[in-house]
């Protein structure tokens, strides 16, 4: 039995001999050809689950730097001719960043004095802690954020808009990291960062399958506070903004989250017209009709050339009509037309107010006021009211 343990013992040892072996053979690839470094990130693969290879700072920093390796080459290669597989160079750069972060905590290690065993302390009383790979680790990374800017940029001329996405709120996320700072990266201006917000939301908005419009929306949203209003951002984001009160809307399940929705948009941009536009649709979607007209009258304020807002609030006089005529069944026309004339009379000129305003190439709001239009004076003839 001792001797099955000792041979145990012995295969055990051989086997993490054989992963640093690995680590070392696949260091000797950093800065070859894009195949070479390919192969020895592969062969790398089991050491980094090694027991004794995968809490060595070493092994994630040789990964990270084949890693970045490759992303480099092609990064090369794609300015030179756009032959590059964009592809890999998005994966090989985003595992070079997991496996130096993976790496830089590993390199901080306390010292011990040898012969007590306690760690060393400084004249503050603090561990005395000593590193081999961090400031190469930190500036590996701080060199390789902007590259997360180009990889968006190679994404979106595929197109493949959920990767460009992704790439370019990497680069949001780090371009303040403690390496950008630490090693002095450039940050561009407020102007600048809010196209690449734009980009962000851009390319959630056009991306293929489930649609993330609260994504879009905040980065649009972020872009227009850092003074970025090219491309039609604004538009952008109110069309986002709209997209997800429609599927909150559309979704039993969470019709509760519209008005939170909307009320934080109201907060974050109080001057937004379609914002409380929106919101007082949803409301008199409920049957709130006096809540409902307060906000397009916001709305209207905010904005006196926003057509569906005087479209919105004849709608909400036309319906408290229709539901005045409903609760009272009973009575004559005669007994109706105190309430209902001045109801109609209000809704009269904001629909006149939408037509004239609606320059849209479908004319939509045209043709939906004329529809309410032509049934007011439908009504004006039985209860015998004449403009």
């Amino acid at each position: 039995m001792k001797k099955i343990m000792f041979l145990l013992a012995c295969a055990s040892v051989m086997a993490a001999s054989a992963q640093v072996s690995v680590v070392k053979e696949a260091a000797k690839a950093i800065g070859g050809k894009v195949e070479a470094q390919q192969a020895a990130l592969e062969l790398l693969q089991p050491a980094l689950t090694n027991a004794e290879t995968a809490n060595d700072a070493n092994t994630w920093y040789t990964a990270g730097r084949l890693a970045f390796g490759i992303a480099d080459l092609l990064q090369v290669q794609s300015a030179k001719d756009g032959a590059a597989d964009v592809n890999l160079m998005g994966s090989s750069l985003f595992s070079g960043f997991e496996y130096m972060q993976k790496a830089l905590p590993l390199d901080t290690i306390v010292e011990v004095d040898k012969k007590t065993g306690a760690p060393k302390l400084d004249k503050d009383g603090n561990a005395k802690v000593k590193t081999k790979f961090s400031k190469d680790i930190l500036s590996q990374m701080a060199g390789h954020v902007t590259d997360a800017m180009k990889l968006g940029d190679a994404f979106l001329n595929l197109p493949d808009y959920a990767k460009a996405a992704d790439a370019y709120e990497f680069y949001l996320n780090n371009i303040n990291s403690p390496a950008a700072r630490m090693f002095n990266v450039a940050v561009p201006a407020d102007t600048v960062l809010g196209n690449i917000h734009f980009l962000v939301g851009y390319s959630t908005y056009f991306a293929d399958g489930d649609k993330d419009y609260v994504r879009a929306f905040n980065s649009f949203n972020k872009a227009l506070e850092l003074g970025y209003t090219a491309n039609q951002t604004a538009d952008f984001r109110n069309a986002s903004f709209v997209a997800h009160v429609q599927a909150l809307l559309a979704d039993d399940a969470r019709k509760t989250e519209v008005i939170p929705f909307i009320d934080n948009a109201i907060a974050a941009d109080p001057e937004v017209a379609n914002f409380y536009d929106i919101k007082g649709q949803v409301l008199m979607g409920d049957g709130k009709l006096d809540e409902a007209k307060n906000l397009f009258k916001k709305s209207m304020s905010i904005d006196p050339a926003y057509g569906d807002s005087y479209l919105n609030y004849a709608r909400a006089l036309y319906e408290e009509a229709d539901r005045f005529i409903a609760d009272n069944q009973q009575m004559t026309d005669k007994q109706l037309a105190p309430t209902l004339i001045p109801l109609y009379e209000e809704a009269m000129p904001y629909l006149e107010r939408a037509i004239t305003l609606d320059k849209s190439e479908n004319q939509v709001l045209v043709k939906q006021a004329n529809s309410i239009k032509e049934d007011i004076d439908y009504k004006f003839e039985l209860l015998g009211h004449k403009r």
